[in-house]
């Protein structure tokens, strides 16, 4: 199992977004003396990289093509013997990690390091980068297994499954060995033996039928006592077997530098060989009798392993065989790490306590509270809704019975701050490019992203309003490109822009906001995952300072204009008479009377313009001001005791909850029968008014 050769060729490789020819990979991959590998040794490792999908074979102009559009697969060419002598035919890299094969050391780094900035870049990039470039990239590159590691270690069981192909990861397996023995130690088998006096137990049979007593006053005493102790067998067979397979691993990882890129300890046990132990099916057996007598599961465990490695490995350990550790599906890490540094409350399935929601207005309180929950526990009922629960499912019917098939929205990632701040992001891997000069955008989510994205935020705003969140930011979450890092730990890197699809935001009563284009930063997303913290207040105070949350009161247009409405609510003569020189107060009206909840007219926090009137003597004046667009809930008891704050007397009976909104600049002013006139029928004219109740404020156009 050692391996192959003494020589290594190694170098590194840009996934996707770099075009290699068979000429590229000759001349990349060098050895510590700077020698190349021959030509047909490159075609070589090209058929066998293209046998294991990590490469997708296509020419110059389809892997242009394909630019457009990275979720286009292109034919492979497995069989053109042509690529050999002509540079307009190639490859690129769908994998990021470490690939061995032969003797040769593919490194391949994540597609958004691009070392040449001012045009497309070259396979050489890497190769003539500056000392401190390449010394961040090799760093990085380190960051990035690490990272891969973690979350393989979290998400499979000893194959590594889900970052490979196969059935089984030889490298993957290595790993998981090495990391057994830190965490367990070796495997041994414990002998015991009989010592006379010694600090174990006393065996009392062997003691007394072994022994010679003294008799003292009718009482045996015994000199020598027999005990029992136990002792790691030093010569085990399998302890041995353990030691060899170890090192052998250690060798191999520290060969092709992941031992130094995980920061795992080097393990030299032993110089025995698997030789040593007899031929592979010899081992085979003395294993598979271990396992059938041993019952400590830790150990068995550790003998399953061993064998394991041993079947699979002889049957992958040809010299031609490709061995690798890290990720075809490198979205797929960029999505995980998003997920834990943000704390996405949707995969971990957070529950809101909705007994309480209405006594709660607050997130800060809610979170304060314990009301924002995770998991299930003995006492939960269905009162408590998770965050997945709260999409609605597709309902079909059929024959007049309704169905709801698997599936549903799923959104990447849900989080919630203490600033009642709510957020919907889509972890994106992908390098968006610009042409300024055609005002072409390519390598960007599709418009399928962009509609389930505003369908997201559309589907928890029940959600939003109930717990009174001030702001929302819909974003798309894409790693930025090297050439952007600095010095400076900031988790957003850049504010690429914003998506607008009208068709999704605007409807007949609110709009959405944008979906916000942020780039984060890959190194420093990495490493708060790999220290396990979560960052979102960093996210909040970046997007505060950029001001990107989109306020949920106040409802934007698509075209980036306030509606302008005005809102007329009628005033009770006591109020009126006491705010009606006051150039700020509250204007307040009922969520709940005494028997059910006031339906609210949808296009309130439209409004810009406030009138009230006198509702019970309706004369000569009305009171206008200028809306502000904060609506909140608060309990009868609870706005009694704020109006007695304010020195203003309230005389009417209080009510379960009410509505309240500030109105500020706000004047008397004097109003004609014919202008009251005109008021009463756009209120009756008013889209929507005619359903509301007597009591409940109304919406009219601008006057």
């Amino acid at each position: 199992m050692k391996l192959s050769h003494q020589k290594l060729y190694s170098g590194f490789f840009r996934e996707i977004k770099t075009f290699y020819t068979i000429n590229d990979l000759m001349t990349l991959l060098k050895s510590k003396e700077a020698e190349f590998i021959s030509l047909d040794h490159a075609d070589y490792i090209y058929r066998k990289l293209l046998e294991q999908n990590v490469i997708k074979s296509c020419t110059k102009k389809q892997y242009d093509l394909n630019e457009l559009n990275e979720e286009e697969v292109v034919e492979r060419e497995e069989n053109d013997s042509s690529i050999l002598n002509d540079n307009t035919k190639g490859f690129y890299f769908k994998f990021v990690g470490i690939l061995y094969i032969d003797d040769c050391v593919l490194k391949v780094y994540p597609k958004y390091i691009n070392l040449n900035q001012d045009s497309d870049p070259l396979p050489e990039d890497l190769e003539k980068a500056s000392y401190k470039d390449k010394a961040e990239v090799e760093e990085h590159f380190k960051q990035v297994l690490n990272v891969i590691k973690k979350i393989s270690n979290k998400s499979q069981s000893l194959s590594l499954n889900i970052l490979t192909k196969d059935n089984y990861n030889h490298i993957g397996m290595q790993i998981f060995i090495l990391e057994d023995y830190y965490k367990n130690g070796l495997y041994n088998n414990l002998e015991t033996i009989i010592e006379t006096n010694g600090e174990g137990e006393i065996d009392w049979d062997k003691t007394i039928n072994e022994t010679t007593s003294i008799i003292k006053k009718q009482k045996p005493f015994y000199v020598d006592l027999q005990t029992i102790n136990t002792k790691s067998n030093e010569f085990d067979y399998f302890k041995l077997l353990h030691e060899s397979i170890l090192c052998e691993c250690s060798k191999t990882l520290r060969e092709i530098g992941l031992l130094e890129y995980l920061g795992m300890i080097p393990c030299e046990l032993t110089g025995m060989e698997l030789s040593n132990f007899g031929d592979l099916n010899y081992i085979k057996y003395r294993l598979q009798q271990e396992i059938r007598t041993q019952f400590v599961t830790r150990k068995k465990n550790q003998l399953i392993t061993l064998l394991t490695y041993i079947t699979e490995s002889t049957s992958h350990k040809q010299s031609n065989s490709l061995k690798l550790f890290g990720s075809y599906h490198f979205e797929h890490i960029w999505e995980v790490v998003c997920k834990a540094v943000f704390n996405d409350l949707y995969k971990n399935d957070y529950r809101i306590d909705k007994s309480n929601l209405r006594d709660s207005p607050s997130l800060a309180e809610m979170v304060n509270a314990g009301l924002l929950k995770k998991g299930t526990s003995p006492d939960r009922t269905d009162a408590n809704l998770s965050f997945k629960k709260l999409i609605e499912e597709v309902e079909w019917n059929i024959d007049g019975d309704p169905y709801r098939p698997d599936g549903n929205l799923t959104p990447d990632l849900i989080c919630v701050d203490n600033k009642e701040n709510f957020y919907v992001l889509d972890a994106k891997y992908y390098i968006v490019k610009i042409d300024t000069e055609k005002k072409q955008i390519q390598n960007n989510p599709g418009v399928q992203d962009v509609l389930k994205q505003f369908a997201y935020e559309r589907a928890y705003n029940g959600f939003l309003k109930d717990y009174l969140f001030t702001h929302t930011l819909n974003a798309f979450i894409l790693p930025s490109k090297y050439s952007d890092w600095e010095k400076d730990k900031i988790i957003i890197r850049n504010h690429k822009g914003s998506v607008n699809y009208k068709l999704m935001q605007k409807s007949s009563y609110e709009s959405l906001g944008p979906i916000q284009v942020l780039e984060a930063d890959p190194k420093f997303l990495f490493e708060k995952f790999l220290e396990g913290i979560v960052c979102l207040r960093d996210l909040t105070e970046t997007l505060l300072e950029e001001n990107l949350l989109h306020n949920i009161n106040r409802r934007i247009s698509s075209d980036g204009l306030n509606y302008g409405l005005i809102l007329v609510g009628h005033i009770r003569s006591n109020y009126y008479e006491q705010i009606k020189d006051k150039t700020f107060f509250d204007f307040y009206f009922y969520d709940k009377d005494k028997y059910q909840t006031i339906a609210v007219h949808p296009e309130i926090m439209n409004c810009s313009t406030f009138i009230g009137y006198d509702f019970d003597n309706p004369g000569k004046t009305v009171i206008r001001g200028t809306v502000n667009p904060t609506l909140r809930k608060i309990k009868g008891s609870e706005l009694r005791k704020e109006l007695e704050k304010r020195g203003i007397k309230k005389d009417t009976e209080d009510m379960p909850s009410y509505y309240c909104i500030s109105i500020e600049q706000a004047n008397c002013v004097l109003y004609s029968d014919a202008q009251f006139s005109e008021l009463k029928k756009k209120i009756e004219d008013g889209r929507g008014n005619y359903l509301l109740d007597n009591y409940a404020p109304k919406v009219i156009d601008q006057e």
